[in-house]
């Protein structure tokens, strides 16, 4: 009896991308091509219509971006296993694939790694190639924050308002929104959601 094949969607808005991708995943027995998709919105529609079990897709795609397609997905079918194949390595949009519910994430390139990511994701397992996992890495080892930036990011991520943490800290609301907005800019994060994510992910929790 055959083993069972791992079954493939590839997205990308580039075509010569998804052949290159495709003709070098045709050379492995244990995966299959099951559909390609050109962005976002026809990458969900493939995925409610085969239910592969991973999904190798770009993040900046028109119509609708690998990370809204990705959130869709995960939620609607858990069973798929995503994985984000992108030139950039961003610690944030990296973080912001994971918090859609990506379970990799590979940089163009990794011929390698993509079918070792695709491998590991099918048995459940998350992969993120070197160069990714070093990006994270680095991003995280250059961020000092002071005593008193360290008290706002404790508070923002109880969901404290601008309003309470000014009682709190005895500061005024602008001089909680401009630490607010420094703290975003230093970690690439858009908004308090996304910091508290960027905190619990990199293990930063007991600053």
């Amino acid at each position: 009896m055959e083993p069972r094949k791992i079954t493939v969607i590839i997205a990308d808005d580039h075509e010569l991308i998804r052949d290159g991708i495709s003709t070098m995943l045709h050379k492995f027995e244990d995966i299959t091509i099951v559909a390609e998709a050109s962005n976002g919105e026809q990458l969900v529609q493939m995925a409610e219509r085969y239910l592969p079990d991973v999904i190798l897709t770009d993040i900046q795609m028109p119509v609708m971006t690998g990370i809204e397609a990705t959130r869709i997905i995960t939620e609607k079918f858990p069973s798929i296993s995503v994985i984000a194949l992108s030139m950039m390595d961003s610690p944030y949009m990296i973080s912001n694939m994971v918090d859609a519910g990506a379970n990799g994430y590979l940089l163009k390139g990794g011929k390698n790694e993509i079918v070792e990511g695709i491998r590991a994701v099918s048995k459940n397992r998350d992969y993120f190639c070197s160069g990714a996992s070093r990006k994270m890495t680095a991003s995280v080892k250059k961020i000092r924050f002071s005593n008193r930036e360290k008290q706002l990011i404790n508070l923002i991520c109880k969901g404290f308002s601008t309003q309470k943490i000014s009682k709190e800290l005895f500061l005024s609301p602008k001089t909680v929104e401009n630490y607010r907005t420094r703290l975003l800019q230093k970690t690439g994060c858009k908004n308090a959601a996304e910091l508290a994510f960027f905190i619990a992910k990199n293990n930063l929790d007991n600053l």
